[in-house]
């Protein structure tokens, strides 16, 4: 019989701000080029953005929250209202919904997210970000129709999450589809959780894709017991090879907080955990976190052993 891992922990709070304003949940921004691949001609697609990302805090009536996005010579180049998708927890979910005025363009981007409420006679800006747009060769030779955009959201892969719900949660990203990717919990050099609900994919090594694994730890005792102080690591199986670790400490309190979310007020609940990196599957950029974490919002102490 499995139990789950109950966590009494003390975790990182959303960021405060005067006035109790909305912000944004820095770790919920998702900027996707989503290509256009309809083209009789045989000319090399175009591309639209999504923006989804998710708002903390009560958002004052008659507000209006509205993004636009913009390249080198066209500033401004798309603006949308974007629509609300649900409250959860104190979160609200956004996606912009851009006009259809494509664009082969491949670089860097910029997008800025506002809040407007003319009852209130505000109009602020919530977040700004870079990245970087790119293209794949043709996926059928000679075809110059069948490439695809994406932006290159390298930065991810090193950066883990750690949250409590029901259980003790992790969430990682890799590059390209990795099929089967479990992470176990160790302690003192002996396992003390394995992983459930982690769903999978078929391993695929795409170039263009960057995929969330998420997964619950599971105990396997008929008590449900509580981690102890001490150091824990996360050790991750992927295809049967140890792939990836992880680190964190429970101390006496029972926290696992590192400060890192709240020192660079990412204004989320969850911890962030750099993931150590031994096999790759699929190549990428292992500095890309310097500079380009959450579209160009480096963090502040954290470092990828």
């Amino acid at each position: 019989m499995r139990t789950l891992l109950v966590l009494m922990v003390a975790v990182a709070s959303p960021r405060a701000y005067a006035d109790d304003e909305p912000t944004i949940a820095t770790d919920t921004v998702f900027l996707t080029a989503v290509t256009n691949t309809f083209d009789l001609r045989g000319q090399p697609p175009d591309w639209l953005p999504i923006l989804k990302f998710k708002v903390n805090g009560p958002i004052p009536d008659g507000s209006r929250i509205h993004a636009e996005v913009s390249y080198p010579g066209k500033k401004g180049w798309l603006k949308a209202d974007c629509g609300y998708k649900g409250n959860l927890a104190g979160q609200t979910s956004f996606e912009c919904d851009f006009p259809k005025n494509r664009t082969r363009f491949v670089g860097a981007v910029e997008f800025a997210i506002h809040l407007s409420n003319e009852l209130q006679g505000k109009n602020v800006e919530l977040f700004r970000g870079q990245a970087t747009v790119a293209r794949t060769a043709p996926l059928i030779k000679g075809n110059p129709a069948s490439a695809n955009y994406y932006v290159n959201d390298d930065w991810r892969v090193p950066i883990g999450y750690l949250s409590t719900g029901r259980t003790l949660e992790l969430e990682m990203y890799f590059r390209g589809r990795p099929g089967e990717a479990r992470p176990y919990l160790f302690s003192g050099g002996k396992q003390v959780a394995a992983p459930e609900n982690c769903g999978s994919v078929n391993f695929e090594p795409t170039l263009f894709e960057w995929w969330p694994v998420r997964c619950e730890f599971f105990a396997g005792s008929d008590s449900i017991p509580k981690l102890a102080p001490g150091d824990y690591e996360i050790r991750v199986l992927q295809q049967g090879k140890l792939v990836r670790t992880a680190t964190f400490k429970v101390n006496a309190e029972g926290s696992y907080d590192n400060g890192i979310a709240t020192t660079n007020k990412l204004g989320t609940t969850r911890v962030v955990i750099p993931m150590k990196t031994i096999v790759d599957h699929v190549p990428w950029d292992k500095q890309a976190y310097k500079a380009g974490a959450f579209y160009g919002h480096p963090m502040t102490g954290f470092a990828v052993p």
